[in-house]
């Protein structure tokens, strides 16, 4: 294993080594970070750029409030041929639980889900749907952007992503609007240290600096705090967004959706056996992050079909249920228009111009449901045979 170059770095500096737009060719290693612990007073950032000899690993402790600190985030992507994408500042803000899961509907509701550690992807379209600007900011006012579940696993721009789904959070409530970060099943993974689906390169530093993976992302980290601090279950108007869906034993169970973001918030990162069984429930295979039954119909998904629908929306007073986990070839309808589908193959929808994101518009009252894709265009959302 190829070992980092250590260096103490100046917490405001930026990289001296290089320019930060345009970083010599010959530069080894990736970008990634920063990663930020906060215990007591003081605290200590790390990450990683690329350096003449390979990654170079840099680390600084501060005391202080970390209200007052500003951070520079380098996503690891390009969104050219040799054209990297900027990097941008982001400022650590004081958050608090979400003790609210139901909202009213705003004029507009952009969602898109599984984004899976691709900052490139997540960029592309949410400025195709104008939730934020050519700088990454929030133009979208006062609506409402969902991220419904499965932002980490199985690619290399996680921390990119997660740093500008931070700052927008901030920047959303600043405008009167509000960008919901749900939980799915591969938050819920990784904060235990279930690295299964991982790419290998982060666990590669975790052995690096002594950290282990599940203690990156821990309750003393600012981003494993703020996604603790996120819901699993959002109303919006009469629109339900959950991860993966909900369960005919959901309703056997009763619970109230706070409930649930309650249970989710109080056990993430721990193991299944350090659960009670009201928690096993809820993290189990037939709880909001991991059913699949509302848009897989073999048997052993314990589907739900259209007529099965009705006790659910009544049970949460909705007309829909929007879903990622359960992957289509594009945003579609299910169960007589009762199950909207988000979970899409974004690098390959990208490339080949099909739509990866949900508008919902509120017109004189009625919502109108639209997919979007990278050029922006608003397409019909048509139901899947």
């Amino acid at each position: 294993m190829k070992t980092l170059n250590f260096l103490l770095i100046a917490f405001f500096c930026s990289f001296a080594c290089h320019s930060l737009e345009s970083p010599p060719r010959d530069l080894k290693g990736y970008y990634d970070g920063p990663y930020v612990f906060i215990r007591e007073n003081k605290v200590t950032v790390l990450r990683v750029s690329p350096g003449q000899q390979g990654p170079v690993y840099e680390s600084k402790t501060l005391e202080g409030a970390p209200g007052q600190m500003t951070l520079k985030v380098f996503p690891d992507g390009e969104k050219a041929e040799g054209v990297r994408f900027e990097p941008f500042e982001v400022s650590l803000f004081d958050y608090s639980e979400e003790k609210q899961w139901q909202f009213r509907q705003p004029e507009k509701i952009f969602a898109i889900s599984d984004i899976e550690c691709s900052f490139a992807n997540a960029v592309t379209i949410l400025q195709a749907g104008g939730v934020i600007g050519q700088d990454y900011e929030w133009i979208f006012g006062q609506n409402h952007l969902v991220v419904n579940g499965d932002m980490f696993s199985r690619g290399l721009d996680m921390m990119a992503l997660l740093w500008l789904l931070y700052k927008l959070d901030y920047e959303a409530l600043q405008a009167g609007g509000k960008v919901h970060v749900t939980i799915g099943n591969h938050e819920a993974m990784n904060l235990k240290g279930d690295v299964r689906y991982v790419m290998e390169r982060y666990l590669e530093f975790s052995e690096e600096v002594g950290i282990s993976y599940k203690d990156l992302f821990g309750a003393d980290t600012e981003l494993g705090a703020w996604l603790r601090s996120k819901n699993t279950i959002v109303k919006i108007g009469r629109n339900l967004f959950v991860h993966a869906g909900i369960s005919p034993q959901y309703l056997e169970w009763a619970l109230d959706p706070q409930e649930v973001n309650d249970v989710v918030r109080q056990n993430l990162g721990k193991q299944t056996d350090e659960l009670d069984e009201k928690a096993r429930f809820v993290f189990g295979s037939t709880g909001p992050h991991w059913y699949r039954g509302m848009v897989f119909t073999e048997e052993r998904y314990n589907p739900v079909w259209a007529s099965d629908l009705p006790p659910i929306l009544e049970f949460f007073d909705v007309d829909r249920v929007v879903v990622g986990h359960s992957k289509g070839e594009t945003v579609f309808l299910l169960r007589d228009q009762q199950v909207v589908v988000i979970d899409v193959n974004h690098s390959r929808n990208f490339r080949e111009g099909i739509a990866r994101g949900l508008l919902i518009e509120n017109l004189e009252g009625q919502e109108v449901l639209y997919k979007i894709n990278d050029n922006g265009e608003r397409l019909t959302i048509t139901e899947k045979d």
